[in-house]
């Protein structure tokens, strides 16, 4: 069965990294988080509130993830488009990570795609990169993944000391690809195959109905990349079941459960040493 944990709030922080400096705070329902594609005011707004809980003061990347096309771009491919005391907003070009160094920080708005962020500890030096399903599996040829993309902003020397952390992503129970499906089948039928040659089985908690476990998914690429399987962390929030335990509601949007607007905030930070 898919966890149907209760939070106390939508409002939280998740920080598995042996170092301080580096943190992830996130935001869900029933806040108005719409992030992409608004006005500028907006983007502003949320920023100040997402700094503000996290107690966070620097530069702020907004990256534009919604084509999914798995890149990882540096600062230098930002703009900057407001300040908004104590920080600096930057927004960017159409790519799913950012690398991040001392007093940087970036914002990302998902549904139920996992948010995935690599930290070199006490080195100051992270990448966050949105990862959903064709960010990871580079479209329907399979040509590439985020989480490759972002391994190779580390040398190698140094993959085995990187941590990684998943946040917010829809459980493998609820990410159904059918078989059988009338109009995706076959497609379907690609995806679990070259899941199952390139990751393994273990990426499906039900392969009989092709449910892809995005968090294996990742963990399983890490390795790949020269990343040691311990030092790969999941937060355990399923976006679709999470409830709220005080009052009644889901705690976190969801596109698999219909949420077409808003969607969460997930706000990764490295302060200063």
């Amino acid at each position: 069965m898919a966890p149907n944990i209760a939070v106390s709030t939508s409002l939280g922080s998740y920080s598995p990294f042996s170092d301080p400096a580096v943190s992830i705070s996130y935001r869900g329902r029933p806040f108005d988080n719409g992030l992409y594609g608004r006005e500028r005011a907006d983007a502003i707004r949320l920023v100040r509130s997402m700094a503000g809980y996290a107690k966070f003061s620097g530069d702020v990347f907004i990256p534009d993830v919604r084509p999914a096309n798995g890149l990882v771009v540096s600062q230098a491919a930002y703009k900057p488009t407001a300040s908004v005391t104590p920080c600096a907003v930057y927004v960017g070009p159409k790519a799913d990570g950012v690398t991040l160094r001392w007093r940087q920080a970036a914002l990302f708005c998902t549904r139920d795609c996992p948010t995935v962020v690599m930290c070199l500890p006490h080195m100051g030096l992270a990448v966050a990169a949105h990862a959903g399903r064709q960010s990871l599996l580079g479209g329907p040829r399979f040509e590439s993944s985020v989480v490759g993309e972002m391994a190779k902003k580390f040398s190698p020397r140094d993959l085995s000391r990187v941590e990684v952390a998943i946040v917010l992503s829809v459980a493998g129970e609820r990410f159904h690809h059918r078989p059988d499906h009338p109009v995706y089948g076959p497609k379907n039928r690609d995806l679990i195959a070259f899941v199952k040659e390139a990751y393994g089985s273990e990426c499906f908690v039900d392969e009989g109905v092709g449910a892809l476990s995005l968090p294996m998914l990742v963990k399983k690429q890490c390795v790949q990349a020269g990343i040691r399987a311990e030092k790969v962390f999941h937060d355990g929030i399923d976006t679709y079941s999470a409830t709220l335990s005080k009052g009644s509601g889901y705690a976190f949007s969801s596109h698999r459960r219909g949420d077409c607007r808003g969607g969460n905030l997930v706000f990764v930070t490295v302060k200063s040493c």
